[in-house]
């Protein structure tokens, strides 16, 4: 990724997880999925996308730091090889980087500004999950979680897509619809992680609830996904954006959509 230079050491480690071949890239191609829905050329969304992933990256980082994790996507994290001082400095380049990559894009100062909000959302959901303990977590602390953590980013792609448009009101369709979409994501996950989450004391909903509840509470946050595209429906890439939005919480399509 070229937009990682200078100091050596700092550059190899914010490199180490954006050049992982298991880096699923999900939120960059939501952005792109997104675009595409209105018509915008992918050259004129790119650094939008690119800069998701920097933040993206550099959450994980800090991620790894207070979880105290030894491996992410099958690779010694950062702070194993690195140490946790250079993965902290790392992470803070990356949410540099991205940050200096919103300001040079279409609508730069709404852009920066979502940026800046979706920063304080993360870091207040990782604190609230760093303080809360499985036996006092309620299912809307840990709903608050994922959304913050992870619907927060998703709906910041989306709502880059409708600033590429210069679309005011597809920005804050698309930033609906990735917070939701981050929120299926996120839950499924969760499904999937629930003996290691339960292992290391990470609250999650499926501790909570029962995993039928969970599906259905996964289901509930794609169809209203879906719904905020309804004014979109007659696209070409509309079908798309909604089979990638199911893709992401692998979960199947109702046959009524």
């Amino acid at each position: 990724m070229g937009h990682i230079t200078g100091d050596k050491v700092i550059t190899a480690a914010e490199r180490h997880l954006l050049d992982a071949p298991k880096a699923k890239r999900v939120r960059p191609k939501f952005v792109l999925a997104c675009g595409r829905l209105l018509d915008i050329a992918e050259k004129e969304i790119l650094e939008s996308a690119v800069a998701v992933e920097l933040m993206h990256t550099g959450s994980l980082l800090h991620d790894d730091i207070i979880d105290k994790a030894d491996e992410r996507r099958s690779r010694p994290s950062v702070n194993k090889l690195y140490g946790g001082t250079m993965a902290l400095l790392a992470g803070d380049s990356l949410f540099s980087r991205a940050v200096l990559s919103f300001s040079g894009i279409k609508n730069s100062a709404k852009a920066t500004q979502q940026a800046a909000k979706t920063f304080i959302e993360l870091t207040e959901a990782v604190a609230l999950e760093a303080k809360l303990s499985p036996s006092d977590a309620t299912a809307a602390d840990v709903l608050k979680i994922a959304d913050g953590k992870t619907g927060a980013l998703f709906g910041l792609c989306g709502y880059l897509a409708g600033l590429a448009a210069s679309d005011p009101e597809a920005a804050k369709r698309l930033h609906q619809t990735g917070r939701l979409a981050g929120r299926a994501f996120q839950l499924r996950d969760d499904i999937d992680d629930l003996e290691e989450d339960s292992a290391n004391g990470v609250p999650t909903l499926p501790q909570l609830i029962n995993l039928d509840e969970v599906e259905k509470a996964i289901e509930d946050a794609l169809r209203e996904a879906v719904a905020q595209l309804k004014p979109y429906a007659t696209r070409s890439n509309y079908a798309e954006l909604v089979d990638y939005i199911y893709a992401l919480a692998r979960t199947p399509q109702k046959a009524s959509l």
